[in-house]
Parts: C-alpha cells; structure tokens; sequence
C-alpha cells in the first residue's frame, strides 16, 4: 500500500542487495554481481567522514573501555587501532588472538548447527556473541547476525523467553541502520509486546 503518491520525475533508488554494510562492502557487492556502481546519495558518501564512522561501527572494532562507545580507526604507526572517542589504543596482537577464538568457535557452531545438534550450537553461538562483545561495536553487524542466529535456534528449541531476549537486542540495531518503517522492525516490536 501507498503511504502518499509519488512526485512526478523524482528519482526512485531501489535496492539490489541487503543495505546493512559498508559502503565499500555495498560497493564490492554491486560491482561483483550486478556490474555497476551505485551513485545513490549514501553509496556517493565514500571515505567522507560520516560514512567512515558508519562502516567503523558496522564492520570494525569497538573501543577496549567497555564504558566508551568509540568507533576504531588504524593507527599511522600499524601497531594497532585508535579510539575515536577517547584515544585508547587497541593492540593488534589482542585483537588478532580475539579473531582467532572466534574463528574456531564458530567452525564448531556450524558443525554442531549442521548436525542438528541445536543446544549445542547455541552455547557456541553464545560463546562467540561473548567475543564479539569484547571486539565488535554494540551496533555491529556480525554480533547482530550472531544474535539473529541464536534467536532463530532458540525458536527452533521452543525457547520462547530466549529467542524474545535476543529479538529485543537486535532490535535497536535495526532501527539504527534501516527505515524505522520496517516490517520486521514492527514484528519484533509486536512479539515484544505480545510475550511481555
């Protein structure tokens, strides 16, 4: 349904690929499967400050302080990443040790997913939320991904106050990054509403 009509020879941007990522990471996807480069007003936003600041917060590091909500930048000298909010330097080493649990929890996740071994994937799942919350920025698109894994394994376990839990942490990243319009952003609301 039409919420209002259209202007006459407006421009009408449609979406080829999911929105959540990057504009280098929308860019690349574009590129690779559809053979073009989008202009839109927020693809054409491209290493300005704000755009850097979104990508940061979507796809890189958080800040060491668990109380600071900075974003991560390289530092010049490569020894690590830096704080744009408070200046804390985060070290390369730890961050590669983080990425390194990670990476074979989430093997371990997936093989016990595949096997149908849900309870023991969702502790994995569990496990790697734990580290993303050490590495990602709270508004992350992995960690949020994470949580939508383990929201979905906990309805398939009838785990209902769970799967609420983890719909209602995924919720403020939705509204942060997509339309506060989205259907999927007023059926989790509704599914609070419900089971509250």
């Amino acid at each position: 349904m039409v919420g209002s009509w259209i202007p006459r020879c407006p421009d009408v941007l449609i979406s080829y690929i999911e929105t959540a990522g990057s504009t280098l990471t929308r860019q690349k996807t574009l590129k690779e499967q559809y053979y073009f480069t989008c202009t839109c007003p927020r693809c054409s936003n491209l290493g300005q400050p704000n755009d850097i600041e979104e990508s940061s917060v979507l796809e890189g590091y958080r800040c060491k302080d668990a109380k600071c909500n900075g974003f991560l930048l390289r530092d010049s000298d490569n020894k690590g990443f830096i704080c744009q909010q408070c200046g804390l330097l985060r070290d390369r080493e730890e961050l590669k040790k983080i990425l390194g649990e990670l990476k074979s929890t989430a093997e371990k996740a997936s093989m016990n997913c595949s096997s149908g071994n849900r309870a023991e994937a969702s502790a994995l799942y569990k496990m790697i939320e734990k580290l993303q919350l050490k590495l990602c920025h709270p508004f992350s698109l992995n960690l949020m991904r994470t949580r939508e894994t383990i929201l979905k394994i906990s309805m398939e376990l009838q785990d209902w106050g769970e799967a609420l839990a983890y719909c209602k942490l995924t919720i403020p990243v939705y509204e942060s990054y997509f339309c506060k319009l989205m259907t999927v952003i007023h059926l989790s609301k509704a599914l609070n509403t419900t089971f509250t």
